[in-house]
């Protein structure tokens, strides 16, 4: 996509306009990225917290994120009455003109789905709109495969957020912020298709040498330097005892399939992500069509897919499930 083609409403199939170089740890300036990859927040009375990152993939606001950034802004929530979660965004880099008079701001979460043995959730926001007309969102496209040991990788997060000015009334509240948005390289070091372990990560996962700091947890996961997100940031426990890398988790961007998506909520209907990618409102890569969803009849959602290196064929495949 050309650097200054218009951007709202599609696919973002290319980093390269982001100006990212090959930096282990570096902050990013302004793009088309902070279009499509946004700061969770929890809006207080008196105040304002930076929770996590997190991603879209649906034109009418599907954000991606971590299940432990929901549980934290859920449990901000419930311990400060009249407060609520949102996400920050803004149209930014070439895109900004398709909204001349909406720069940014802060979108209410509308409604929450998490898995509760995956680190994996998705935020519904409420829908924007300019002279009456709905704006979509710039969407990211999922990369379903199991990556490879040696594959690069590329997270990116919001690390931290400083409040410059906050106003708020009754009749408006008026926040300015400066975000620091950082992109973390590295490779994939080790695959968990069926999970690392039975407590901390029992999702299929991998680990990288990139940094996940601290504010970055939701965010995406990047296939090298493809705009396909493989990933969803999860955890980091800082360099090794006997390694100078980093050694980082992230869920792979599969798990996120099982998840129920509220369709219509006046009527009560609902839809599994997994369904929403059959139909084309959610962008997948071409391994999709291998993977496959089924209900194990112990109520839980069981999706088989192929393992890392397999292609479109089914050797080698994984089962995980999900309640």
């Amino acid at each position: 996509m050309p650097a200054g083609g218009a951007l709202v409403g599609r696919e973002i199939d290319d980093l390269d306009p982001i100006l990212i170089e090959n930096g282990p740890f570096q902050e990013l300036p302004i793009s088309i990225l902070q279009s499509f990859v946004v700061p969770v927040i929890v809006l207080r009375p008196s105040t304002i917290s930076l929770i996590g990152t997190a991603f879209n993939i649906a034109p009418g606001g599907l954000f991606v994120t971590a299940k432990h950034v929901v549980d934290e802004a859920l449990a901000i929530c419930n311990q400060d009455p009249g407060s609520w979660i949102a996400v920050l965004w803004m149209t930014s880099g070439s895109d900004h003109e398709d909204v001349e008079d909406l720069l940014g701001g802060q979108i209410p979460v509308k409604l929450i789905q998490v898995s509760e043995s995956h680190d994996v959730a998705l935020l519904q926001t409420a829908q924007l709109f300019k002279d009456e007309e709905p704006v979509n969102f710039p969407v990211c496209r999922l990369d379903t495969r199991v990556p490879e040991i040696g594959t690069p990788v590329l997270g990116v997060g919001y690390t931290k957020m400083d409040v410059v000015r906050h106003h708020n009334t009754p009749e408006l509240r008026d926040v300015s912020v400066e975000q620091s948005c950082h992109s973390a390289h590295g490779v994939v070091t080790e695959v968990f298709p069926a999970g690392r372990d039975s407590v901390m990560i029992p999702f299929p996962a991998f680990s990288s040498s990139a940094r996940f700091d601290p504010g970055m947890s939701g965010g995406p996961v990047f296939s090298g330097d493809s705009a396909k997100v493989c990933g969803v940031v999860c955890s980091s426990v800082g360099m090794g005892e006997s390694t100078d890398e980093y050694i980082s988790y992230a869920a792979m961007a599969l798990n996120v399939l099982t998840l129920d998506v509220t369709t219509d909520q006046a009527k009560g209907e609902s839809a599994t992500l997994y369904e929403l990618v059959r139909r084309g409102i959610v962008i997948a890569d071409d391994n999709f069509k291998s993977i496959k969803l089924s209900d194990g009849g112990d109520g839980k959602k069981h999706l088989t897919f192929p393992g890392p290196g397999a292609g479109d064929s089914d050797s080698g495949s994984d089962r995980v499930g999900d309640p």
